[in-house]
């Protein structure tokens, strides 16, 4: 009978944990932030995770409109987020519409996390991932729509960067769009219809053009957004005149007729005599510091076209302007200078110096007009620092609301509802980018309102994920930023209150510092008295291939050492490889923390095979850990009881040591599916009694196996399927299970997501048998651009057989709510 009690208390205690899914411990400022950025004049979407989480695969791997990117969870970081069952959205970053970007969300199914991304219309992405395990890049190539005939989808043409190279997409679908009621339409356009083919499928797209840069067709768009919700603004070839000219919808208008110089025309036939003369004196400037003469000078070299002078006049022009204050006219000349001499000596530098610039910050439509310049050619027409515009605070950001409810029904004993509860969530952005100074602030609160009576319920709980401000000044290259933040690496465990300072003295070297006190979650209330400091180097393109980084940290808790740790950092990438490793030691406790490799290998066929090795100390080691199992919450009153060296004896007996290793593959499948399959070894050992608190015995290995098969438009053109099969071989128990998860667009703006797991389960420890079928459905509807409404509902039904006979349990949830940009 106790053996039917020990099983009865910890089935309840894995079915409660199941549906006790706080989603407020997992809303998208608890999950990171997203960026935009340019780079190479392509976007750049960087996104940041708040725990690790290991890149497996990204499907499809070539053009895509909705591209999902594969994490498995790292073990003891991201816990929480591996077991929830919801979409757990990130907030769309500035600048997605002239990206073309329409969502950004991650969502956890079969304890494996899903990065989805979905765009305007079709493109090629590349998916990178960075710093720590904490990140991931995706570059995203130009829409494959607005280049059809292009080999490779992610190259910008130059023959686009001719004059009126933008245009306004109203629409595009895979059914002839029709011209809405629209009461004003930017004067002197043009409304045109635009077919193209990709793969199998025909796009058709409505558009307005043209418009001669990015700010000014951004600025017409604002009028049609009631009308045209999902418009956007895209760059488009110069053949797309002659499309627009025979393919006029209602409207007939010309087109704009702003022409650019073309650095190929040598118009005032200097000699090179002349041309040298005049490098010499424009160097005589910059050394001198009189950066707009030397603009000046420069100017007058690149007016002469494409002579031999030109490299070196539009690099240091580029050069120029950015120690002169003009940060946005400089990122123009070096990606114009990249564009143009990609191969020669001197693009490294460009590329440097432009990353310097640009490094994590989204170019926006008011940006937009200068980084233009680079595509269509204006660097030629050098103008003063008065001739940006003036810098205007832009505010953005988000409102989520969610009702959250679970049931549990365990065994015949009567419904218990488990949560009942209101999440919200706020995230404001405000920024201001300056001739100098960049400034920028964001909140980020959480709350949960409670519903049930204060004897079944939690309470209410309010959240500060995110509260900061910052400035960067782009003269001396120093950021700084104070408040409520998360740090990528430098040993940073996570998120801290306090100021974090970064100065790039060279293009190729940083130096950070750091100080403040940590907090381990957004509402930290432990009493504790923690603090820290630390400093980090960070080296960057090493040979091209690598970056570099190496920390020290040290932090105290109720005025005695809790860390004391150095450690770094190494990444390399190239067209086929990536590895990012981390080492991480305590010099004070002389152990080592942490140990990750992770690698990604990927061949002309396809084929990507990824590795990962994985040490850690579980918990991580800090002397805060000897707490674990004691009657005190602090360390002040944990010395009323024990020494510090006894202290710091009793955390190293409650940290063990994680061993996880990983080997997989991925490999695209026929033309429609792709199949990827892995096999992960974990070996968690024990700990030692001490201190009153008993020793807890090792795992053992346990051995996790997992193939998947993913489908692109099976059933309709734009559907993902995902179908897996695992199986779990540990010490005490065995798992089998197979999953099905279908995202299917029923229309443009409506999508069902249908999921059923099966599941079968043998515990030699508690001699029982358990079966397990959990569908769930989740609705998605976008009612407007900024406005999106989720209904997500699902149930758990279980079968335990045990020694004394079967039992039955049924949970079930639901999560509803509506997510608002602004």
């Amino acid at each position: 009978m106790a053996l039917i009690n020990r099983t009865r208390a910890g089935v309840r205690r894995s079915a409660l944990l199941l549906l006790a899914l706080l989603p407020v411990a997992a809303q998208p400022a608890a999950l990171g932030i997203a960026r935009l950025a340019q780079r190479d004049g392509l976007n750049v979407l960087d996104v940041r995770f708040a725990c690790a989480l290991r890149y497996v695969q990204h499907f499809p791997s070539g053009i895509a409109t909705e591209l999902e990117v594969e994490f498995v969870p790292v073990a003891g970081e991201c816990d929480e987020l591996a077991e929830a069952s919801t979409v757990l959205e990130l907030r769309l970053p500035e600048g997605s519409r002239q990206a073309g970007l329409n969502q950004v969300e991650i969502a956890s199914r079969n304890d494996r996390l899903f990065l989805t991304a979905r765009f305007e219309a079709p493109r090629k992405v590349a998916v990178t991932q960075t710093t720590g395990l904490r990140s991931v890049q995706l570059t995203l190539g130009r829409m494959a729509v607005e280049n059809a005939d292009a080999t490779d989808t992610g190259t910008t043409s130059r023959t686009a960067a001719a004059a009126g190279t933008f245009a306004i997409n109203l629409g595009t679908s895979t059914e002839t769009l029709g011209l809405s009621d629209v009461t004003a339409l930017p004067e002197g356009k043009q409304v045109y219809a635009k077919s193209t083919v990709v793969g199998r499928q025909t796009w058709h797209h409505l558009r307005i053009g043209f418009f001669s840069s990015e700010g000014r067709a951004e600025a017409a768009l604002r009028s049609l957004l009631s009308a045209y919700p999902q418009a956007t603004v895209v760059r488009v070839p110069a053949t797309e005149f002659e499309v627009a000219a025979t393919n006029r919808v209602a409207v007939s208008t010309t087109a704009d007729a702003a022409t650019v110089t073309d650095m190929g025309k040598n118009a005032a036939g200097l000699s090179e005599a002349r041309l040298e003369e005049l490098l010499g004196d424009a160097r005589k400037k910059m050394q001198a510091s009189d950066y707009a003469a030397a603009i000046n000078l420069y100017a007058k070299v690149l007016r002469e076209g494409a002579t031999r002078f030109a490299p070196e006049a539009l690099e240091y022009i580029g050069l120029a302007r950015e120690r002169n204050g003009q940060p946005r006219f400089a990122i123009a000349e070096y990606q114009r200078y990249i564009e143009l001499y990609a191969d020669t000596p001197g693009a490294d530098r460009v590329r440097q110096r432009l990353e310097a610039l640009v490094l994590a910050e989204p170019v926006n439509g008011r940006q937009a007009d200068a980084v233009v310049l680079a595509a269509g050619g204006s660097a030629l027409a050098v103008g003063s620092a008065s001739s940006e515009p003036e810098p205007e605070w832009q505010f953005y950001g988000g409102l989520s609301q969610y009702y959250r409810r679970d049931e549990s029904d365990f065994a015949g004993q009567g419904s218990q509802v488990i949560q009942s509860a209101v999440l919200t969530d706020v995230d404001f952005i405000g920024r201001r980018d300056g001739k100098r100074f960049d400034i920028a602030t964001r909140v980020s609160l959480g709350n949960v309102y409670d519903l049930l009576s204060e004897l079944e319920g939690t309470g209410n709980d309010t959240r500060v994920y995110y509260m900061y401000a910052d400035i960067a000044d782009s003269e001396s290259h120093i950021s700084g930023r104070i408040g409520r933040q998360t740090v990528r690496g430098s040993g940073v465990l996570g998120r801290f209150d306090g100021l974090h300072v970064g100065w790039r003295f060279d293009p190729d070297y940083q130096l950070n510092v750091m100080a403040g006190e940590p907090v381990w979650s957004a509402s930290d209330d432990s009493g504790l008295d923690r603090s820290f400091y630390g400093v980090s180097l960070d080296v960057f393109d090493v040979r091209d291939t690598v970056d570099v980084s190496v920390y020290f940290n040290a932090q105290e808790v109720d005025g005695i050492e809790n860390r004391q740790a150095i450690g770094g950092e190494l990444r390399y990438y190239d067209d086929h490889r990536s590895l990012v490793s981390l080492v991480d030691y305590d010099i004070g406790y002389g152990t080592l923390n942490n140990a990750v490799a992770f690698g990604n290998w990927s061949f002309d066929n396809d084929l990507t095979l990824n590795a990962t090795f994985d040490y850690r100390r579980a918990p991580f080691l800090l002397t805060e850990t000897a707490l674990t199992g004691q009657p005190v919450k602090t360390i002040d009153e944990l010395l009323l009881l024990f020494s510090e060296d006894e202290i710091r004896q009793l955390a190293e007996d409650r940290s063990a040591d994680l061993t996880t290793i990983t080997l997989g593959f991925s490999r695209p499948l026929y033309e429609r599916f792709q199949i990827s399959a892995d096999v992960t070894a974990s070996d968690l050992g024990g700990t030692t009694a001490s201190g009153g608190v008993p020793a807890l015995e090792g795992l053992g290995a346990d051995y996790f196996y997992n193939v998947s098969l993913i489908g692109s438009s099976l059933f309709k053109e734009g559907d993902n399927s995902i179908f897996s099969l695992r199986y779990h071989d540990g010490s005490t128990t065995r798992t089998i299970s197979l999953s099905a998860d279908t995202r299917y667009p029923v229309t443009r703006n409506f999508r069902f997501n249908p999921r059923l797991t099966l599941a079968h389960r043998d515990s030699s420890g508690l001699d029982s048998s358990e079966i397990l079928i959990i569908p769930s459905i989740r609705l998605f509807y976008q009612m407007q651009r900024r406005l999106r409404l989720e209904l997500e509902g699902g149930t758990r039904l279980s079968n335990l057989d045990t020694a004394s006979g079967s039992q039955s349990s049924t949970s079930w949830y639901l999560y509803a709510g509506y997510r608002y940009d602004f």
